[in-house]
C-alpha cells in the first residue's frame, strides 16, 4: 500500500500478476475491499464489525477507482473468484505452499461457496 499522511491512498499487489481485462482486478480488489465474507474471524482480521455496509464500500470503492461503466459487482467477484480458486488448486496439486496446504485444508470448497454480501 501507498500512505500519504497516514492515509492509504493505493494499492500495490504483484502476487500472480499478469494481463488481464480492468474489470478482473476491480472484482478481486473489491472481493477483499468490501468485503464478501461474513465469516466473524475474518472480518476481524479485517478490521471489521458484523455492522459495516458493504454496499456503501463497493460504490466508494468505485467512485476512488473511476469506474464508469457497468458491472454486475456480484458476477464479477463471482467468476474472479473462480478463477483464484482454480490457480490455488492448480498450484496446490502441483505442490507449491502455501497453495498445497489450503488445498489439503480445504479452503477451495469454502471459497467456492462465497461471494455473498453481509
Amino acid at each position: 500500500m501507498a500512505w500519504r499522511d497516514g492515509v492509504a491512498i493505493a494499492v500495490f499487489d504483484w502476487d500472480m500478476a499478469r494481463p488481464a481485462p480492468e474489470v478482473s482486478d476491480v472484482a478481486y480488489a473489491l472481493y477483499w475491499f468490501a468485503p464478501f465474507d461474513v465469516d466473524e474471524a475474518e472480518l476481524r482480521h479485517r478490521h471489521l464489525s458484523k455492522t459495516f455496509d458493504a454496499h456503501a464500500r463497493i460504490e466508494a470503492f468505485l467512485d476512488g477507482y473511476g469506474w464508469t461503466g457497468p458491472l454486475d459487482v456480484m458476477q464479477a467477484v463471482a467468476d474472479r473468484r473462480e478463477q483464484a480458486v482454480k490457480e490455488v488448486v492448480y498450484l496446490g496439486e502441483r505442490g507449491h505452499m502455501p497453495h498445497a496446504a489450503w488445498v489439503d485444508a480445504g479452503w477451495p470448497d469454502r471459497w467456492r461457496t462465497e461471494p455473498r454480501l453481509p
